[in-house]
């Protein structure tokens, strides 16, 4: 708060009229994981650009493929990670690693330990998954002080993470099958859905061309990419 009320006194003093759990993860009543995800309608729309294009039951049925090549595609790669972390979570923990191996380690008891980084100090219980810094317990994954008191115990990091980290949840949720349609002549249909007549939308066309790529923000840092008019390639002009 103090580098931001350096940059703008009048945003500091706004955002500290607001309740902190809107704006701070460590007053956050719920587990963030620190995992979020930017706008996913944006994501899908851009997964699925073509499908709009296509009649509904088609469109339908590509979303089906889509979904059931993802599921192949991230249980394959669950499959093949020999570690019990998940992949993103086992880079974050090595990319830590290199600064918890600086720190100074002292054992206060068998599972509470004192940690000296930069000359400030950190205590990590080891039994409940807390540490002062406060990012143990809210991530629920090792952050650098308790791999510090871990390692000076010589203990295995993975059970210290959630179980939402492990590869085998991560192998859990990609577990189901999304099955093919399957022939028209084999479906099983209730009558009182047969009987269901649906109309067009009442929706008027807006002439010109429909627009399909969305607007772009002027905050957003954009290159525009061009395109050699001789060799059809990216990048060249």
């Amino acid at each position: 708060m103090a580098k931001l009320g350096e940059l703008s006194p009048k945003i500091r003093e706004y955002v500290l009229e607001e309740d902190p759990r809107r704006w701070a993860r460590c007053f956050y009543p719920c587990r963030w994981y620190n995992a979020q995800t930017s706008n996913i309608a944006e994501s899908m729309n851009s997964a699925l650009k073509k499908a709009k294009e296509l009649h509904i039951v088609s469109m339908l049925e590509l979303l089906r493929g889509k979904l059931q090549t993802w599921f192949v595609e991230r249980t394959k790669a669950a499959n093949e990670v020999m570690y019990d972390l998940t992949p993103r979570a086992n880079e974050k923990l090595q990319k830590i690693l290199q600064k918890a191996f600086q720190m100074k380690v002292e054992t206060l008891t068998l599972s509470r330990v004192n940690i000296t980084e930069n000359q400030r100090e950190f205590i990590v219980d080891l039994e409940n998954r807390t540490c002062t810094c406060c990012r143990f317990e809210h991530e629920e994954l090792p952050c650098a002080h308790a791999i510090a008191a871990i390692d000076k115990r010589k203990l295995s990091k993975h059970p210290f993470c959630g179980r939402w980290y492990l590869n085998s949840e991560y192998k859990e949720t990609y577990k189901g099958v999304i099955h093919p349609v399957g022939n028209e002549d084999d479906w099983d249909i209730p009558e009182e859905i047969r009987e269901i007549i649906l109309k067009h939308p009442n929706y008027k066309v807006r002439k010109g061309r429909r627009q399909k790529e969305r607007y772009q923000p002027s905050s957003e840092n954009y290159v525009a990419k061009r395109k050699c008019g001789r060799c059809k390639q990216l990048g060249d002009t």
